[in-house]
């Protein structure tokens, strides 16, 4: 059973789901070598330290129409995002609130959000308004 504080934060996350942002994909090289696929921490940590400028985005990012994965994600100096480890599809990215140890603390211990049909549902509809905008 999830800690009711643990509780809490899932909710909040899937009441941001409609609020969610296409992140684009960006090709980039780290060291000269592509993004490590399924390792977007480590990817955009080392895509900060190697551009100082820019900083690590944590967050949650929907992808089978039933959950939310973490995920990390870039925001360049003009504060744009760019996801530098994904490149299919769109998918909608919900910001983490919260310092940066505690995301890593709840990573560690979860690294997926299930949620309930009815907000399901109004996933499919947000994300649907991605290829309509």
């Amino acid at each position: 059973m999830l800690a009711m504080n643990e509780r809490k934060y899932e909710l909040d996350v899937l009441s941001r789901v409609e609020s969610g942002l296409h992140v684009p994909f960006r090709e980039v090289s780290l060291g000269g070598r592509p993004p490590v696929e399924g390792s977007c921490h480590d990817n955009v940590d080392e895509w900060v330290r190697l551009n100082p400028e820019c900083r690590a985005i944590r967050g949650w990012a929907a992808n089978d129409g039933n959950s939310h994965t973490a995920h990390s994600v870039v925001k360049d100096e003009c504060g744009n995002l760019f996801d530098i480890t994904v490149k299919y599809g769109s998918s909608l990215f919900v910001r983490h609130i919260g310092s940066e140890e505690d995301f890593r603390r709840k990573v560690k211990c979860k690294h997926t959000i299930r949620y309930p049909d009815d907000l399901r549902d109004r996933l499919i509809a947000a994300q649907l308004r991605i290829f309509e905008d």
